[in-house]
Order: structure tokens, then C-alpha cells, then sequence
């Protein structure tokens, strides 16, 4: 999901699914962030009182803040609860009242990388690799026993974010193209990659919260079948996965053929946005498949909104974000082939998103 930029950017006119997060998933993301760690622009002015830093001058001295300039400050360190959340994956932590924060805390290591100077990682190839981890860390906590959706649930997020990963990486490394559009997006230039990594690692959990909703109420019904709902879901789900990866090898290998024309074979014969279809189909199976586990897993009209209200954040967020970034892919395709000769009726006989409809 590539990538930078909402998908003006590492994604481009031209960009594989999944890889269109960018900056528009990295604000939303960070709202999350900021609501699950109860922090914000007013937490921060009252701890900068709080030290001092806009405070009197010392007696004696200078204003903390002016005078000799200081030397940038370290890093902030990770929350502990999502890290701790984390490690607590080998001892069943997911299956635990603590489950979202601990899953938040498995969409953060994935990220990592970005703080090491890599911003585009965190939208990218680290966003395939926090929705298989996610998958994992749910497949680890006892998916196969809570029963079959729950495993297939599971399973999906694996496939989808080690197919999507490995994609987003080949591309960035093997198409000068996508390099230099990643080397002059806004996130190269990123100052603070603390609040991407966590606001988009917040965005990641919520995306994949309903596979977790699914773990819980299949473990706590032992293994019992889900209502056909949820089969439904996984279904959609895995339709998604494989209606991406394979519009995404079509494109690949027409552009490797014919760089400077348009993908029109294929899946792109009826739709010039397979791969974003796909992406959302992925993630509406999934929000379908967690919805039963969600309504019906106890703990009252609380816990119905504990669960719920995430899984709907997720898959709002996401599918949002994709009908934002279609039309203005679309837009820069026109600006591109919009004078090559049979462009125009291309765009004619096929729709952005859904056959016939739009």
C-alpha cells in the first residue's frame, strides 16, 4: 500500500495495489495514534510547561530555549504498551483482554526500518509487512483451534502482505522510476518518522482488527462454525487478494513490454483500477468476516463497541483512502496518455472501479 504521497508519488499514475497509502493514510493514521495514546498537541504544550521550555529564565542564566543553539534531540523511545503488547504474542497475549493494544504493538515492529532514514518504508513494503505480521501473530495466538474462518482470516493477511511486501519491494529496486519518485516525495524530507510509524502502524491494526474478533470468538465458542457471514467475508477477502496480485503482475509485465503506453490486457480490458478494486475487496471481506465475532462476543454494548468501532474505523479508513486516490490516478493517466491515439476511447468502454457502475 505504493506509496507516498496518498499515491502521487512512489505510487504514481501507474502504482501496484496496496501501495497508495501515503501521506492521506500517515494523517489518518496518526489520529488513531493519538486516541490510543491519549496524547495530542495540548498533552505535548503541557509537558513543554512542564519542563520548563517555555518558562521564565533561570536566575542567573538564559531562557532554556534561546541563546547557544542545542543539538537535535534523540528519538523519542516506542510507546511500552504496543511493544509490550507485542512480546506478549508468545504467551497468548491476542487472545487477552489487552488484544488491540497488543496487536497495535505486532504493526509497530514491522515499521521499524523507517526510523533508520527510510520514510517511504512505513507506507510501503513495511504496510505488507505489518498486515502478514498481523496475520501471523493471529495464526500464533490459536487461529487454527478457534476454528476454520478464523485460520482462513488469518491466513489472508499472510498471503496478502507477503505477496504485497515482496511486490513494492521488487518495484522500488528494480524500476528507476519508482526511486526518483520516492526521492522527491514530501516523506523523504520527513523530519519527525516517529508519528508515521506509529500513526500508520495504528491505522494497520485497526485494518486488521477483525481477524482478531474472529480469533476470540471462535476460541471462546471452541472451534464452533461462524455464521455464513463470516465464510462470505473470508471469501471476499481472498477474491481480493488474488484479483491485486494478479492485476498487478498484468501491469508489471505490460510496462516491462511497453513502458510508455497503458495497461489495457487482462483485468484492465474492463477496469483501469483492478489492483485498487482488489484492495478494497480485501479489506471489506475481511470487516464482513469480523462482523459476527464482533456483535456476538460478550461483554455487552461496551464490548460490542470495543470491537466494533475499530474494525469499522479500519475498514473506512482504508476504503476512503482508496476512492480518494482513484480519481486522481485517473487524472494523471489522462495528463499521460490523454493524446496517444485510442486513449480516449479506452477510457470510454471501461469504468475506474466497478464494471459498469463506476
Amino acid at each position: 500500500m505504493i506509496v507516498v504521497s496518498g499515491g502521487d508519488s512512489a505510487g504514481g499514475e501507474d502504482g501496484g495495489g496496496g501501495g497508495d497509502l501515503g501521506a492521506a493514510a500517515g494523517m489518518r493514521g496518526a489520529a488513531a495514534a493519538g486516541a490510543l495514546r491519549g496524547g495530542g498537541r495540548a498533552g505535548e504544550a503541557r509537558r513543554a510547561r512542564g519542563r520548563g521550555l517555555h518558562g521564565p529564565p533561570r536566575a542567573g542564566g538564559r531562557a532554556r530555549g534561546l541563546g547557544r543553539p542545542r543539538a537535535p534531540p534523540a528519538p523519542r523511545a516506542l510507546p511500552a504498551v504496543p511493544l509490550a503488547g507485542g512480546l506478549a504474542l508468545g504467551a497468548g497475549g491476542l487472545a487477552a483482554p489487552g488484544a488491540l493494544a497488543a496487536l497495535w504493538g505486532v504493526c509497530v515492529v514491522p515499521l521499524l526500518p523507517t526510523l533508520a532514514g527510510n520514510p517511504s518504508w512505513v507506507f510501503s513494503v513495511g504496510y505488507g509487512l505489518s498486515s502478514a505480521a498481523a496475520g501471523a501473530a493471529v495464526l500464533a495466538s490459536g487461529a487454527a483451534g478457534a476454528g476454520p474462518v478464523a485460520a482462513a482470516a488469518g491466513g489472508g493477511l499472510v498471503a496478502y502482505g507477503l505477496r504485497l511486501a515482496a511486490f513494492l519491494y521488487w518495484r522500488q529496486n528494480a524500476w528507476p522510476e519508482w526511486k526518483e519518485r520516492a526521492a522527491k516525495a514530501p516523506e523523504a524530507r520527513a523530519k519527525n518518522l516517529l508519528a508515521p510509524v506509529l500513526g500508520c502502524s495504528a491505522l494497520y491494526c485497526l485494518m486488521c482488527s477483525p481477524a482478531l474478533w474472529l480469533l476470540r470468538a471462535g476460541a471462546g465458542a471452541g472451534g464452533a462454525s461462524l455464521p455464513p457471514l463470516a465464510l462470505f467475508g473470508v471469501a471476499v477477502q481472498w477474491a481480493g487478494l488474488v484479483i491485486e496480485g494478479v492485476a498487478d503482475y498484468q501491469k508489471s509485465a505490460h510496462k516491462a513490454a511497453a513502458p510508455k503506453s497503458w495497461c489495457s490486457s487482462g483485468l484492465y480490458s474492463a477496469l483501469r483500477h483492478p489492483n485498487y478494486l482488489g484492495e478494497i475487496l480485501h479489506w471489506g471481506g475481511l470487516f464482513v468476516a469480523g462482523l459476527p465475532a464482533a456483535l456476538s462476543a460478550g461483554g455487552g454494548p461496551a464490548g460490542v463497541a470495543g470491537r466494533l468501532v475499530p474494525a469499522a474505523l479500519g475498514w473506512f479508513g482504508i476504503t476512503s483512502l482508496m476512492l480518494r486516490v482513484t480519481p486522481r490516478l485517473d487524472q494523471r493517466q489522462a495528463e499521460k496518455y490523454g493524446d496517444q491515439p485510442g486513449y480516449a476511447e479506452y477510457v470510454a468502454s471501461t469504468s475506474m472501479l466497478v464494471p459498469k457502475v463506476y
